[in-house]
């Protein structure tokens, strides 16, 4: 049963998650801006799919990013557009505003699940988020400049591929683990919030297998533990279990739908290569290497706190949970190195990808802290470690790195961005069927990121946006003059 709360509690839960979303606010839009600048940004900017799992198509069933990315593209043309006359700025402040928000709502959830089910107060719920969320900053910050935090991926694309996606399934086992009445479906209560919620639930699924992953694995463990459970009751029924985990199972079953979809994909052909076995030994090697390079000060914290919680603190409910989240963790890392083996086997390095796995582990971490905090030293020092924390994030240098593939500063990646749109909008005033654009030159078979099979993916998305009044046929020219103009290397 959820607690009510205080009109104090309101406040405080209400100004942390609102601290949160401006932070996030800032980081995106002053900091690192999201800034549209490869192929891939400039194609899935406006392609609409349908709403449905595709066989054999390229992303078959990646349903979720394809229709919510160029969604929040078309919405910053028509609402920011008439205010900044500016194309690329709206659209990183469209998509700032909406990475912002779903980071403020992945740990106000956690921060929730905290008060709900470990029982700890309001303050001591936000005194812990708040060490969750820095250490998705801190984890693998180890050098003064350049590092990737959790909430980083490659392009814009990649926050609608992976980061979004991981987020919303990360909240939506959240939110059925403290309402689990929302997904009853022998109930008629709640009708409209069932029907948002099993819609949120059909697009995690629909997302990315490396992100929906979450939802079925947590789904299946919960499987298990009711079986275990009416196991020890000695009340062992398979129709029981099926009924008490109806929409569970479904959950799982739908996964599995959509993971043979996947393999049907233009995408899984394409990723033939060596054996398996291969690639899954140099998947392992990758992850080793992952885990020797994390922070050592956050690595040292994250063990004290683990010897402590085991000194000091004896409570079943809490091991349970603790249990559970490393359990899911483990499933969740076995399957990133199988897939990033059937992928690639770089994949298990990028933090978006890890993100899956590293929540479970500050989940677990941050349940022992809620009983750790109770210790009065404990409490006393806990602000001191967080200013130290939060201090530490900040370097001499470019702390973290911008999210784009070009490895390029993304004030470079607007201008130049802002220049192709500028003057394919020449070219359109014109009345101009072909076009050249010069571009960086990248040491790449194919140019990427401004690939040459992308090339018409630009006056494509401009004018699907309004932007251009006809879809002109631009032709890239990889030129290193260009690499020397904007100072980039390739």
């Amino acid at each position: 049963m959820v607690k009510k709360y205080s009109r104090k509690e309101h406040i405080l839960l209400i100004g942390f998650s609102t601290i949160i979303f401006l932070s996030m606010l800032l980081f995106f839009l002053r900091i690192h801006p999201l800034i549209i600048y490869d192929a891939d940004d400039w194609l899935y900017a406006s392609y609409f799919r349908l709403p449905i799992p595709i066989w054999h198509d390229w992303n078959p069933s990646r349903v979720f990013p394809e229709i919510f990315m160029p969604l929040c593209s078309t919405l910053a043309v028509y609402l920011f557009m008439p205010l900044t006359h500016d194309y690329i700025w709206s659209l990183a402040l469209m998509y700032g505003i909406v990475v912002s928000f779903f980071i403020a709502l992945y740990v106000s959830a956690f921060a929730l699940f905290l008060r709900e089910k470990m029982k700890a107060s309001v303050s001591n719920s936000v005194i812990i988020s708040t060490f969750f969320f820095l250490f998705h900053f801190l984890i693998f910050k180890t050098s003064e400049s350049g590092n990737h935090h959790m909430f980083y991926a490659n392009d814009v694309t990649c926050y609608f591929y992976y980061i979004i996606p991981t987020i919303l399934n990360i909240v939506l086992v959240i939110i059925l683990e403290l309402y689990p009445d929302l997904m009853d479906i022998f109930s008629r209560k709640n009708g409209i919030l069932k029907g948002v919620i099993s819609f949120s639930v059909y697009m995690a699924i629909f997302s990315n297998m490396f992100c929906s992953v979450i939802i079925a694995v947590w789904a299946g463990v919960e499987i298990i533990n009711s079986s275990l459970n009416l196991i020890s009751c000695k009340d062992f029924k398979f129709k029981t279990i099926l009924r008490n985990n109806i929409y569970k199972v479904m959950i799982v079953l739908g996964w599995l739908i959509s993971i043979i979809y996947e393999l049907s994909g233009g995408r899984a052909e394409s990723l033939a290569g060596i054996s398996f076995a291969e690639s899954v030994k140099y998947t392992i090697r990758n992850f080793t290497q992952v885990l020797i390079g994390v922070n050592k000060y956050v690595a040292v914290l994250l063990v004290c706190v683990i010897i402590l919680y085991f000194m000091l603190i004896r409570n079943k409910k809490q091991a349970r949970y603790i249990l559970i989240a490393l359990a899911n963790a483990a499933i969740i890392g076995a399957f990133l190195i199988l897939a990033c083996a059937k992928s690639n086997a770089y994949y298990i390095t990028r933090t978006e990808i890890l993100l899956a796995l590293c929540f479970w582990v500050f989940a677990a971490i941050g349940i022992m802290m809620t009983a750790l905090i109770n210790n009065k030293a404990i409490r006393i020092l806990s602000p001191c470690i967080l200013l130290l924390l939060y201090a530490s994030i900040n370097s001499h240098g470019i702390t973290f790195a911008d999210a784009n593939c070009g490895e390029v500063d993304w004030k470079t990646c607007y201008d130049i961005s802002s220049d192709f749109v500028e003057q394919i909008e020449v070219a359109d005033d014109d009345n101009k069927m072909n076009i050249v654009l010069k571009v960086p030159q990248y040491d790449d078979a194919q140019n990427w990121p401004l690939a040459i099979y992308g090339e018409d993916r630009i006056c494509y998305t401009l004018y699907k946006h309004g932007i251009v009044s006809h879809d002109l046929n631009v032709v890239f020219e990889p030129d290193n003059s260009i690499n020397q103009k904007w100072g980039i290397t390739s």
